[in-house]
């Protein structure tokens, strides 16, 4: 018996539940093949890692061929050539390697940008912010390139991973995802958020931001790439965590033989909150609660949603959850 089935038999169980993380993971495994463009989560993990494998190759040639000097002050000129040659070789290295990005990836220089990536439907382009993860702002206000060890991968697969999810929304939908169309916000949960917001004593400026930031992660297009941002801070902050409790035994016990801990035994581990409390034992530090206390943590913009964005939130990141792909660990 699989561990989705068992899962589905627990949540059928406890449906008639008042908690609203229990009805979304059961409104998922139940209507798991019913689920369209719309109704979340598009899995593109295992392309992002790929791509991110080319990435840091390049990157580590860039540096190991003095191409990048780490803490060497950049110049406008310079920044632009290294860019230059940073996307040649991660499109000649995704070509090498048969990876199939459906769009062009490119680095770029663009001061002042309030977004570390993005994706254009009409160019059908996806951008990473050049200045946010090659480049350091020093004390002095001198701008230097990062060290090559500084340079943070994982936030750099995350928003790659963001801005692929656009991409396959936008192919999935023909574009129509893309058209953007103004978002109802229902008069009382407006009212909610302006209090406390404290819109009323914003000024123009500060109000404006407000409005399209409340805009923006209510966007239908945004819901789902935020799901698979929070998924997976989860997931990386749980395996850290089995990592520890498998060293301490390892420690406390003296049992130090080498073991493959499966994916199947790592996903219960992460899993843990969902799989535990279908068996009634859902006291641990790793219950239901803990876990929508830490997915509402890994979304800063949790707070802007209204009542329909947060349900549909919740089914995409279980979704994201339960279809994340473990691999087995070795201690």
């Amino acid at each position: 018996m699989s561990v989705e089935y068992r899962v589905i038999q627990w949540c059928i169980g406890v449906y008639r539940e008042k908690s609203d993380l229990i009805r979304y993971v059961c409104v998922y495994l139940c209507c798991m093949n019913k689920m369209n463009i719309h109704e979340g989560s598009i899995n593109v993990k295992e392309k992002t890692n790929r791509i991110m494998e080319v990435i840091k190759k390049v990157l580590r040639e860039m540096y190991d061929n003095k191409e990048i000097v780490g803490g060497k002050t950049i110049g406008e000129e310079n920044f632009n050539k290294v860019l230059s040659v940073l996307n040649s070789g991660i499109g000649e290295g995704l070509k090498r390697e048969d990876i199939d990005v459906g769009c062009p990836i490119y680095f770029v220089y663009r001061e002042n940008s309030d977004a570390d990536g993005w994706y254009n439907p009409k160019m059908n382009e996806i951008y990473m912010d050049g200045l946010e993860y090659l480049i350091d702002v020093y004390d002095d206000g001198i701008s230097r390139y990062k060290r090559y060890f500084e340079i943070q991968f994982k936030d750099m697969s995350r928003t790659l991973e963001h801005e692929l999810v656009h991409y396959e929304q936008g192919l999935r939908s023909g574009g129509k995802v893309f058209k953007r169309k103004s978002i109802h916000i229902p008069d009382e949960e407006y009212k909610e958020l302006v209090k406390m917001f404290k819109v009323v004593k914003m000024d123009e400026a500060q109000r404006a931001k407000f409005i399209a930031t409340l805009i923006y992660y209510n966007d239908e297009a945004e819901l789902d790439t935020f799901a698979n941002n929070a998924a997976d801070m989860y997931v990386q902050y749980m395996l850290k965590q089995f990592s520890v409790k498998i060293k301490y035994y390892i420690k406390s016990t003296g049992e130090g033989s080498k073991r493959e801990y499966s994916g199947d035994e790592v996903k219960m581990f992460v899993l843990s909150p969902i799989y535990k409390a279908k068996e009634g034992g859902n006291k641990d530090y790793y219950n239901l609660r803990f876990l929508k206390i830490k997915l509402k943590e890994y979304h800063k913009g949790y707070k802007y949603l209204t009542v329909n964005s947060r349900k549909k939130w919740w089914r995409y990141v279980i979704k994201a959850l339960l279809n994340h792909k473990f691999d087995s660990m070795v201690f």
